[in-house]
């Protein structure tokens, strides 16, 4: 995906319709990339809910496990990791990739903006 991309290195040589398809192309990729980290997120939050979640008191240890995972594998913090878990299990949600069940759970924690 980036090999394709001029480095940065390299822009002081580029002329300026060169440094806006760069923008334009870096743009892409970190589009991309982040689009691709929020289903591996929504993924992990999926797994850590049974079919039973709406009824088990443990809903928020299974969230609380999942941010924890996530907090640690990318060094941010819990309120941003928890977030990005809204985020990516609405996007996976409007994909129509995610289980039912982290679905209607995440719902209504997620207003349909998009």
């Amino acid at each position: 995906m980036f090999d394709e991309l001029p480095d940065s290195a390299s822009r002081a040589d580029l002329d300026d319709a060169a440094v806006v398809s760069a923008i334009k192309g870096w743009t892409r990729a970190v589009a991309t990339a982040a689009a691709h980290r929020l289903a591996f997120i929504a993924e992990l939050t999926s797994r850590r809910y049974d079919e039973d979640w709406d009824v088990s008191e443990e809903a928020c240890d299974a969230w609380d496990s999942a941010a924890s995972e996530v907090c640690a594998a990318s060094g941010i913090s819990q309120g941003r990791t928890s977030k990005d878990m809204e985020v990516g299990g609405q996007a996976v949600v409007r994909c129509g990739e995610l289980r039912l069940g982290v679905a209607r759970l995440l719902a209504p924690l997620c207003p349909a903006t998009w």
